[in-house]
């Protein structure tokens, strides 16, 4: 039974302890749903909320090339020959995503929903909070007011359409004369850029509060989240 389990799990699909009682039935093995859990357990088998990821459709090569630059770039960087930095958006609704959280036997957490309209979302650009959806004209105004360095700074990002559009083009022969270039990472690739961990740990662990009615509260909760985070990340890392 425990071999066909793990043959189970190992399909592209999930399972309940339902669904694999009658998989394992229609192989001739007949437990419970109840049954199934227990042998599960003993396999030490995890019952986790799934994840989505875009790496099947990546360019093996592309993505390949796209993690060897970074890192030789973060060589680069900590030489000092180059700036580099990490630049994307995130949303940040009135109530986030569901998380995970410790609760007393017997009990669940729960957070209260709160409809987004009237609240509105919160963006986040390198350290600059906004209310609403960001565009071409503050993506150009964060990245001109990137702080001035000595070396040149480089920035890593997304193929939003924003990123990549028209206006952007004709905006980086004056960003590169300021010495702000951009470097675009390959398409379904989001993992490979290092600012997508720290939009995840604030918005799932560093904001206890689930949910909120006010727009000033989400506000002021999502910037908490950040200094947090930035109290913890500067200690841990060079």
């Amino acid at each position: 039974m425990a071999a066909e389990l793990r043959r189970a799990l190992g399909e592209d699909r999930t399972w309940t302890s339902r669904q694999l009682a009658e998989a394992l039935a229609a192989r001739g093995i007949e437990p419970g749903p109840r049954q199934v859990r227990r042998h599960l357990k003993r396999m030490e088998a995890d019952y986790r909320r799934t994840a989505s990821t875009s790496k099947h459709k990546q360019g093996p090569a592309k993505a390949e090339r796209a993690g060897r630059v970074p890192a030789n770039l973060g060589v680069k960087a900590g030489a000092g020959s180059v700036k580099l930095c990490y630049l994307d958006e995130r949303g940040f609704a009135p109530t986030p995503p569901g998380t995970y959280s410790w609760t007393l036997p017997g009990c669940r957490k729960l957070a209260r929903h709160e409809a987004p309209q009237g609240v509105g979302s919160m963006r986040r650009l390198q350290v600059s909070p906004a209310e609403g959806t960001w565009k071409v004209h503050d993506l150009l105004g964060s990245l001109r007011g990137l702080p001035w360095s000595e070396v040149p700074r480089l920035v890593v990002l997304g193929n939003a359409g924003f990123h990549t559009g028209r206006v952007v083009r004709l905006a980086r022969p004056g960003l590169a004369a300021n010495g702000i270039h951009l470097y675009y990472l390959p398409p379904y690739s989001p993992g490979l850029n290092r600012i997508e961990g720290v939009f995840r740990q604030v918005k799932h662990q560093e904001m206890p509060d689930r949910s909120h009615t006010m727009r000033a509260g989400l506000r002021e909760a999502v910037t908490k989240g950040f200094i947090s985070f930035g109290r913890w990340l500067r200690p841990n890392t060079p």
